[in-house]
C-alpha cells in the first residue's frame, strides 16, 4: 500500500512545526488551541489544592467543577458504597449553610443546574449558575470540602435514596452485565466491589456506626492535595484566582492515603475464559476483553487509541464490514475499556444479529485474524502521521463546550495531566513508537482474553448477588483457543487506505457575516436558507436538508417503512461515510414525523462531493433481502426494547402518544414489521419521493454561490419529477377538563407517576409562565418529595410544551410506593407551592426570571448548536430565527398576578400516567 500524498499541501509541515515549538514552552505555560480567546491560570493554593481558573468576558453563565480523587475502589470492606452515599451527604447542610435544600434552591434561582457522580477512582462535584452569582455560589459550593453538616438525622433519610438509586438501576441491562462481570473479575481488586451501595451495604456494623464510618471517610479522602478545582467565569484571572483562595484556602491540607500495592485485574490462570450473561432486553452483544499494562502514562503517543482505531475502523475490508457481509453484526466499536492507574483493557465491542450470535466463535476468529493483519503491516508511520495531522486540525480549530461541561472536564484533566497540556493533551501525538505500539499489540493474545457473550436466550448457571443477573463463567474450551491461536490473515479483511477526504482548503471565507439565516431559494417544492456565519472561526458548514413526504407518517405501516428505509440507507452507505467522519466531515440520515433528514456537517471543501454521494445512493439503492431481514430483526428489537425501558420513560412515551397527533403506537409498529418485502419497500420508496417538499439549510463557512449549487444537486437528484406538496406539522391534542387516568403495565421493580398539566391554549405568554413555574417549583418539589419523604431517586418537575403546546409535569418514580400515594404527595405539595409562589417577593421573582431568560438566552459554543436551533425554528416554520429572544421577552413580561392565576388553572386539564412496581403492595382496605 502506498503512503499517502502528504506533499499535496504545506499544512502538515506548520502543525509539525507548531507542535515542535510547543515543546519548548515554559512547564508552567498552558498550549491553547488559536481558536480559543479564553484566559487560562494554573495555580496550586498553600494546602495543596490544584485550581485552573478560566476568564471568558462573553460567558453568559459561570461554572465550577471540583473533582476529588477517591472513588468507589477506595470503600471500605465492610460498607460497600459509602464513597457514592457520602457524595450524597454533602448536599445536604454545610456549616455556613444548614438547610438541606439551600444550595439546590440558590442554584435553581439563579438559571443553574448541578450534579455530581461517584465513579471508581473519583468523585465530582459540578454547577453553573448565571455569571453575575458566581461568588456566592462558590461560597455555597465550597463548604461542602470544607465543614459538611453530615447531620445524623438525614444519614438513615439518605441511605434510603441511595437504596432508591440502586433500585432503579436493576433492570439496566448495562449495569447488570457490569456486575456480572465484578464477579469473575480478582476478587481483591477494588473494581469488584459493590460500587452503589444499598441498606444492606450502608448500616451500623461491628466496624461502627454508619455516622462514624462517613465522618471517617471524609476525614482521610477529602483533603486538598486529593482535590482539583476549575472555575470558569467573566471575570479576569486574577479575579477569579482570589475568589477561589478566599473560599478554598480553608479545606484542610493532606494527600490520598497511601493505596494497596496494585492487584491484576484477574487472578493468575483465569484467562482465557468465556463469560456469558443473560440480558432482559433484545440485547445480543461480543466482547473481547484483554488486561493491559497502564497507558496513563503514555497520553502523548496513545498506542491504544492507535491500535483501536484500526481495530474498530468501518470502512471497506473493515472487519465490520466482513461481518456485516456475512449477516453476523450490525455494529462494531474498539478503545480502552477500563483505563486506570493500575489496570487497563483494551475492549472490542460487537453488536450482534441473532444469527451472528449462533457464529460468535467464528467472529471471534475474525476479529483474531484483523489483529494479526495488524501485526504484520499495520504499525507504521504514515498511519499515526496521518492521526497525528488530523488531530492537529481539530486543535487547531477546536470549538469549547458549554461552560459546566469545560470545567467538568478540565477538574478531571487537571489531576491527570502535566499543566501545559491540560488542553491539548488529548489531541497529542507525539511521536511513532513503533516498539510501544508493539508491545501493546502483544497482549491482544487468545490466552489473554476474556470472551463476554450477551443474549437473552442463554443457559447460565450463575446468579449475580446485587442485581440478580443470571450468567455463567468457564475457561476457554481448548479448541477454542486452538482455533483463536492458528487463525490466519483472511483475504476478505484488509486495513484502511490513506483517508481522501482529510481537509486541505482551511481558510475561512472573506465578507462579514449575515446576522442571520436568508431566504436564497424558494420554488415549487424547495426552500433553501442560507447564513454565512464566520462567528466560530472554523472552516465549517453544515448543510442540512428535511424531505417532507405526506405518506411518511399517514400510518404504521408507513411509519415503519420509513424508518426501514432509512436503516437500509445508512447500512448501505457507512463503509463509504467512515473516513469522510474520521477527517471531521459527517453525514447523519434520520427519519421524523414528517419525513426524514440529512445532516451534513464539517470542513466544507468536500460536502457538496459527499452530497452527490448521498443521493445517487438514495436514489440508487438496491434492497438486499438478508440486509432487510437484519434490519427489521434491529427495528423490532429497538421498539420491543422501548416496551422495557424505566417506568418513567415509559410513562414519558405514552404522553406523547396520548397528546401528540399523528402518533403511532409501539405494538401498532410491531404488528407491521413482519410483512413488510424487500419488493413493497422498494415501491414505497417511490411513493415516498413523488410527492412532498423540502426545506434546506446551509449555514457557516459556506458561500451562497456553494449553497446554491447543493440546491441545484437536490434539484437534480431528488425533486425530479416531484410533485410539489406541503406537508403540515403534527399538531396536539386539547385534553379534556377533569382528570384522565391510563394506568401503564411496566415490568419494572419501582412504581412511576407523571402527573402532566397542560395549558388552556397555545400562545407565548402561557408557555413563558409555565417555563418560570416550573423553574421556582424545581427545588422545593425536589427537597420535599425526594429529601424529606424519600419517596424515590428519580423525583422532578419540568415543562413539557408539545408543539409549543404549554405544559408541565410532575414525576416520581418510586421503589417503595404505590402510585395514588405518590399522586397524593403532589396533590399535597401544590398548595404549599402556591403559597411559595404568592410569598414571592420582587426580587425573587426577578431572579427566577432572569435565571430562565438566561438558561433560554445562552450562547451557542458551537456552529452546530446554533445550526441545530435555527434547524428546530425551521421545523417550527419560525422563519423570523428569533423564537427564543420572543420567549425571554415573554418571561420578562410576566407578573406576579399572572403567574399566580396560571398556577390557579394548572389543575384544568390534567392527565395521570402511572405504573405500580412489581412487589409493591397497595395499602390494605379500610
Amino acid at each position: 500500500m502506498s503512503a499517502p500524498r502528504f506533499a499535496r499541501s504545506l499544512l502538515l509541515p506548520i502543525l509539525l512545526l507548531m507542535l515542535l515549538l510547543s515543546r519548548t514552552l515554559p512547564a508552567a505555560q498552558i498550549i491553547q488551541s488559536p481558536n480559543d480567546p479564553r484566559d487560562y491560570l494554573a495555580f496550586n493554593l498553600d494546602n495543596g489544592l490544584k485550581v485552573l481558573v478560566i476568564s471568558d468576558p462573553k460567558a453568559d453563565k459561570a461554572a465550577a467543577s471540583l473533582e476529588v480523587g477517591v472513588g468507589s475502589g477506595d470503600d471500605p470492606e465492610h460498607s460497600q458504597g459509602l464513597a457514592h452515599f457520602l457524595e450524597h451527604m454533602l448536599f445536604l447542610g454545610t456549616d455556613r449553610y444548614p438547610e438541606a435544600g439551600d444550595y439546590q434552591a440558590y442554584i435553581s434561582r439563579h438559571g443553574g443546574n448541578h450534579n455530581a457522580f461517584t465513579a471508581h477512582d473519583r468523585t465530582n462535584y459540578f454547577f453553573d449558575i448565571e455569571q453575575s452569582k458566581l461568588g456566592p455560589a462558590l461560597d455555597r459550593f465550597s463548604r461542602f470540602f470544607v465543614a459538611p453538616l453530615l447531620t445524623p438525622a438525614y444519614v438513615d433519610r439518605e441511605r434510603h435514596a441511595v437504596h432508591s438509586e440502586y433500585q432503579s438501576k436493576l433492570k439496566e441491562d448495562s449495569r447488570r452485565g457490569y456486575a456480572a462481570l465484578k464477579q469473575v473479575i480478582n476478587p481483591d481488586h477494588p473494581l469488584a466491589t459493590f460500587a452503589v451501595g444499598s441498606l444492606e451495604t450502608l448500616r451500623d456494623n461491628d466496624q461502627g456506626k454508619l455516622t462514624e464510618h462517613l465522618h471517617d471517610f471524609y476525614q482521610r479522602h477529602y483533603r486538598a492535595g486529593n482535590m482539583a478545582l476549575v472555575v470558569y467565569g467573566r471575570e479576569p484571572v486574577t479575579q477569579l484566582r482570589a475568589m477561589v483562595e478566599q473560599r478554598f484556602a480553608d479545606i484542610p491540607s493532606g494527600r490520598q492515603p497511601q493505596r494497596a500495592a496494585p492487584v491484576p485485574l484477574f487472578k493468575p490462570g483465569v484467562l482465557p475464559a468465556e463469560l456469558q450473561i443473560k440480558s432482559l432486553k433484545e440485547l445480543r452483544q461480543l466482547s473481547l476483553s484483554f488486561p493491559v499494562p497502564p497507558a496513563k502514562d503514555y497520553y502523548d503517543r496513545k498506542p491504544l487509541h492507535y491500535l483501536s482505531g484500526l481495530l474498530g475502523h468501518e470502512g471497506d475490508e473493515s472487519l465490520l464490514a466482513e461481518l456485516k457481509r456475512r449477516g453476523w453484526a450490525n455494529s462494531l466499536s474498539a478503545g480502552p475499556g477500563f483505563n486506570y492507574r493500575d489496570n487497563a483493557t483494551v475492549d472490542i465491542n460487537i453488536g450482534l444479529t441473532r444469527d451472528g450470535q449462533q457464529h460468535y466463535q467464528e467472529i471471534a476468529e475474525l476479529v483474531f485474524a484483523q489483529i494479526e493483519r495488524i501485526r504484520q503491516q499495520g504499525i507504521s508511520d504514515w498511519r499515526y502521521q496521518e492521526q497525528q495531522q488530523l488531530s492537529e486540525i481539530g486543535f487547531r480549530f477546536r470549538e469549547p463546550s458549554r461552560p459546566m461541561s469545560e470545567a467538568l472536564r478540565l477538574a478531571h484533566k487537571l489531576r491527570e495531566l502535566p499543566t501545559r497540556e491540560l488542553l491539548h493533551g488529548d489531541y497529542l501525538w507525539a511521536e511513532f513508537d513503533p516498539v510501544l505500539l508493539r508491545a501493546y499489540l502483544s497482549y491482544l493474545r487468545p490466552d489473554n482474553l476474556l470472551l463476554t457473550l450477551t443474549a437473552p436466550d442463554l443457559d447460565t448457571d450463575l446468579t449475580e448477588p446485587y442485581f440478580g443477573t443470571e450468567y455463567s463463567f468457564n475457561p476457554l474450551t481448548p479448541a477454542l483457543l486452538q482455533r483463536l491461536q492458528q487463525t490466519p490473515p483472511q483475504e476478505a479483511l484488509g486495513l484502511p487506505n490513506p483517508n481522501p477526504y482529510i481537509p486541505e482548503q482551511l481558510a475561512l471565507l472573506p465578507g462579514s457575516s449575515q446576522s442571520k439565516p436568508e431566504l436564497l431559494l424558494k420554488q415549487p417544492g424547495i426552500q433553501l436558507w442560507h447564513q454565512q456565519d464566520g462567528g466560530f472561526k472554523v472552516p465549517k458548514a453544515n448543510f442540512y436538508f428535511s424531505f417532507r413526504s405526506p405518506v411518511a407518517n399517514d400510518s404504521p405501516r408507513h411509519h415503519v417503512m420509513t424508518s426501514l428505509l432509512i436503516k437500509l440507507l445508512n447500512d448501505y452507505l457507512n463503509p463509504e461515510l467512515y473516513p469522510a467522519y474520521e477527517a471531521g466531515l459527517g453525514a447523519e440520515i434520520y427519519p421524523h414525523v414528517r419525513g426524514f433528514s440529512t445532516r451534513i456537517s464539517g470542513y466544507g471543501e468536500r460536502q457538496q462531493v459527499l452530497l452527490e454521494m448521498l443521493l445517487d445512493r438514495l436514489a440508487t439503492l438496491q434492497i438486499d433481502p438478508q440486509r432487510l431481514a437484519i434490519q427489521k430483526q434491529n427495528l423490532q428489537r429497538d421498539l420491543e426494547n422501548r416496551l422495557k425501558q424505566n417506568p418513567v420513560n415509559q410513562a414519558f412515551d405514552a404522553l406523547y402518544l396520548r397528546v401528540l397527533i399523528p402518533r403511532w403506537s409501539t405494538q401498532q409498529q410491531l404488528q407491521q414489521i413482519e410483512t413488510i418485502d424487500a419488493q413493497q419497500l422498494l415501491a414505497f420508496k417511490q411513493q415516498l419521493l413523488a410527492r412532498g417538499e423540502v426545506v434546506a439549510l446551509a449555514h457557516g463557512n459556506i458561500a451562497a454561490e456553494q449553497a446554491l449549487e447543493m440546491a441545484r444537486l437536490l434539484q437534480q437528484r431528488l425533486l425530479d419529477g416531484l410533485n410539489p406538496e406541503t406537508v403540515p406539522q403534527p399538531h396536539a391534542r386539547l385534553l379534556a377538563n377533569g382528570d384522565e387516568l391510563q394506568e401503564l403495565e411496566v415490568d419494572h421493580n419501582d412504581s412511576a407517576l407523571l402527573l402532566y398539566l397542560q395549558g388552556d391554549e397555545k400562545s407565548l405568554p402561557l408557555r413563558a409562565r409555565f417555563g418560570l413555574l416550573a423553574r421556582i417549583l424545581r427545588a422545593p418539589f425536589y427537597t420535599e418529595v425526594r429529601t424529606e419523604k424519600q419517596r424515590g431517586y428519580v423525583v422532578y418537575t419540568t415543562p413539557v410544551p408539545i408543539q409549543q403546546h404549554p405544559g408541565l409535569a410532575f414525576v416520581i418514580q418510586s421503589p417503595q410506593q404505590t402510585p395514588d400515594i405518590l399522586l397524593a404527595d403532589i396533590d399535597s405539595f401544590l398548595p404549599r407551592a402556591r403559597s411559595l409562589i404568592e410569598d414571592l417577593d420582587p426580587q425573587q421573582l426577578a431572579s427566577f426570571k432572569q435565571g430562565l431568560i438566561n438558561e433560554i438566552l445562552k450562547q451557542e459554543q458551537t456552529l452546530k448548536q446554533r445550526t441545530n436551533r435555527y434547524w428546530r425554528e425551521m421545523d417550527q416554520e419560525k422563519y423570523g430565527f428569533d423564537g427564543r429572544e420572543q420567549l425571554a421577552a415573554a418571561i420578562e413580561a410576566v407578573t406576579a398576578e399572572q403567574l399566580l392565576q396560571t398556577f390557579d388553572q394548572l389543575g384544568t386539564r390534567r392527565l395521570i400516567l402511572q405504573s405500580t412496581g412489581g412487589g409493591i403492595q397497595p395499602p390494605a382496605a379500610g
